[in-house]
């Protein structure tokens, strides 16, 4: 490890910043950081490799990304041989808004399909609260696909063993894994520009923004999170469902029928 010099980190860096992937060049830079000062803890090194380096040496900082699929973005069903798997995980990624973890890792006692509810338990909130989603028909659709082919407690179980993996449910990298490997000219694009995108598409539909909010499970701000408890569920099953609607004209190419989402009368 003493031998690593900054040329080595550079000789990382360079090809990431060549491909133009400069938020994964700065996170790899960031890690190769805390990597060397554990060793200087630890006494294995006495200076870090990766120190000299900084965002204007991998094409600047990255700002906020702004990425966001629209009705042309079908490059998934032209790509050879993308995996069915990630493709049914995209759907219901924009269709409830969740985060990766909390569906990559869902279990099949969560969900309550007769009642159209999924029930994230409070360890597997980022929010460490627990929610209920209210579940659209096209998500119970690509659910009930999912169920067909389970064959264990995940909704999304591991495909194929991999080495050092314990846990039974897709990686955590599969679903970018498909995405870097997408065939299509499309500007590239991530797993969390899937829930921006969702976001985004809910403000189209006229969805009010504490209900948007909500429905990707931010939660209040300030006082209100101590005094309103109301958890919107209604109000959530409305605006999901015409995001469902419009995801699933955009699947089949049809764009033009959606009703904008109507904000209920209904007081808190």
């Amino acid at each position: 490890m003493a031998a690593i010099v900054p040329a080595d980190i550079e000789a990382v860096l360079s090809p990431l910043s060549d491909r133009g992937v400069t938020r994964t060049a700065l996170k790899v830079l960031q890690m190769l950081k805390r990597f060397f000062n554990f060793a200087i803890k630890k006494h294995l090194i006495t200076s870090n490799p990766a120190a000299p380096y900084n965002s204007t040496d991998i094409n600047g900082k990255a700002g906020p990304r702004r990425r966001v699929l629209s009705a042309d973005d079908e490059a998934m069903r032209s790509t050879p041989n993308f995996p069915p798997h990630v493709s049914s995980a995209i759907k219901l990624l924009l269709a409830l808004a969740v985060r990766k973890s909390e569906l990559v890792q869902a279990k099949w006692t969560e969900f309550d399909l007769d009642n159209a509810v999924w029930h994230i338990p409070t360890d597997r909130t980022k929010t460490e609260s627990a929610i209920r989603i209210p579940l659209s028909n096209w998500a119970l659709e690509v659910l009930n696909e999912q169920k067909a082919k389970s064959f264990n407690d995940y909704v999304f179980p591991m495909i194929r063993k991999s080495p050092g993996k314990v846990t039974e449910y897709m990686g955590d990298s599969t679903i970018n894994h498909a995405l870097y490997r997408l065939q299509s000219d499309l500007e590239p694009f991530t797993v969390h520009d899937l829930r921006r995108t969702a976001r985004t598409h809910l403000a189209a539909l006229g969805t009010p923004s504490h209900i948007a909010e909500m429905c990707l499970n931010h939660k209040p701000k300030g006082i209100e999170s101590v005094y309103n408890v109301y958890d919107y569920f209604e109000e959530r099953k409305a605006s999901l469902r015409s995001l469902s609607n419009l995801f699933q004209s955009f699947e089949s190419g049809n764009s033009g029928k959606i009703i904008p989402f109507k904000q209920s009368q209904k007081t808190a």
